[in-house]
């Protein structure tokens, strides 16, 4: 069953509605969540050190445990000793640098590492490190090297007096290693809204349609698998989450948005649930009524600018848009069945209840900066177990 435009909320005029997402983030409905901070970061003691001018074994990005937040990082290691930077292109250490003949080292069958300290060092402010690599494709690598530098290092009775010697920094030379280039596809997520409560209740208001148990487990379910997905992969940008101002989408997306801590959510009412005309050509054997012809042509244009605004084709800001280049958005099934109608090139009036879109369905798209889309997958909803995959025709 498909969704019935009775009790859509309209949107406000077209005219006051941003078209670009950048602007829009920046200056109209972004709603950007305080950040937390790290809890064991010591870069503002440390200070700025510049880069020796060294031969590194192995270096890329890491993400290092600090309490219960993964900080993202960037590592060097150069013999038997690791740096830790704020980030690839910045001199300023995010940790002491690392002596590894004080440590010995562990790892699991992931990507995690664990570097504890040994008995006789107990001195060392850092007992326990755990990180991970952020590039799976460099896990062996970095498992290799560190092998060999505590394995080296624990029988070397010279590296205790390196360790103690201060480094002389008017010796050393500053290297800049080269900023991350542009990505060249943004990768969009959408995320059904979870299960609701009061969907076929007359003339019920947006505040009254509120998730049910059902939906909030559905919504952790779904934060926890994107978590799980994309949180340790390496990424050029913060993660923007956009979402649709209606209640249950708003709670659904604050829900997701807990289990990332660099998320900034935006909140936008072209997000909100629509109706893109007939569901399909059988619409006149079926008891759906149809928008009034001018109501229908608003719906229309708002679709149209959700669909540009989301989907970022629009062709001046296409430079300043590809900066965000891994988005999710939480919003409504009609409207993802609008998406993937417009992605695939096909009008959406009569085809678009074709798809089913379950609860906290996840449908993935790749765009390129042409605006040339790629669908990745439809209403994966394999993160649920059965007992909570549910459809519009499971309302309450």
């Amino acid at each position: 069953m498909t969704t019935t435009p009775r009790g859509i909320s309209m949107p406000p005029p077209s005219s006051a509605i941003p078209m670009n997402l950048p602007k829009s983030v920046a200056q109209s409905f972004s709603q950007e969540q305080p950040r937390s901070p790290s809890n064991t970061s010591t870069s503002s003691s440390l200070g700025s050190s510049p880069r020796k001018k060294m031969h590194v074994d192995v270096e890329g990005t890491l993400f290092v445990q600090e309490g219960d937040v993964w900080t993202k990082c960037y590592g060097q290691l150069a013999g038997s000793t690791l740096y830790v930077y704020e980030t690839s292109d910045c001199d300023d250490l995010h940790l002491e640098p690392i002596h590894l003949s004080a440590y010995s080292l562990s790892s699991d069958s992931t990507k995690s590492f664990v570097l504890v300290i040994k008995e006789e060092e107990q001195s060392h402010t850092m007992t326990r490190l755990e990180f991970r690599v952020a590039a799976k494709d460099r896990t062996a690598a970095w498992r290799n090297m560190l092998a060999t530098a505590t394995t080296t290092s624990s029988g070397s009775k010279k590296q205790k007096v390196i360790k103690t010697t201060p480094i002389d920094l008017t010796t050393q030379t500053i290297v800049k290693l080269p900023s991350t280039p542009p990505a060249h596809v943004m990768h969009l997520v959408l995320i059904r809204h979870g299960h609701y409560v009061n969907a076929y209740t007359r003339h019920a208001l947006d505040s009254d349609q509120v998730l049910s148990h059902i939906g909030r487990q559905q919504a952790e379910l779904t934060g926890r698998h994107l978590h799980d997905r994309y949180a340790s992969a390496p990424s050029r940008d913060d993660l923007i989450l956009l979402h649709s101002d209606m209640e249950r989408a708003v709670e659904t997306a604050s829900i997701v948005s807990t289990f990332f801590s660099d998320c900034v959510l935006s909140s936008t009412p072209l997000l909100r649930e629509g109706w893109p005309g007939a569901p399909s050509d059988q619409q006149s054997h079926l008891d759906i009524p149809a928008l009034p012809l001018d109501d229908q042509a608003s719906e229309d244009e708002r679709l149209e600018q959700a669909f540009k605004t989301t989907f970022a084709i629009d062709g001046e800001d296409r430079k300043t848009t590809y900066g965000n280049t891994f988005r999710m958005v939480v919003c409504h099934a009609n409207l993802i069945r609008y998406f993937l109608c417009r992605a695939l090139g096909i009008k959406a009036a009569g085809v678009w209840g074709q798809f089913e879109i379950n609860h906290c369905g996840i449908t993935r798209i790749d765009v390129s900066p042409h605006g040339t889309c790629k669908v990745l997958a439809v209403n994966e909803s394999g993160h649920l177990p059965p007992s909570l995959l549910t459809t519009s025709e499971d309302h309450l």
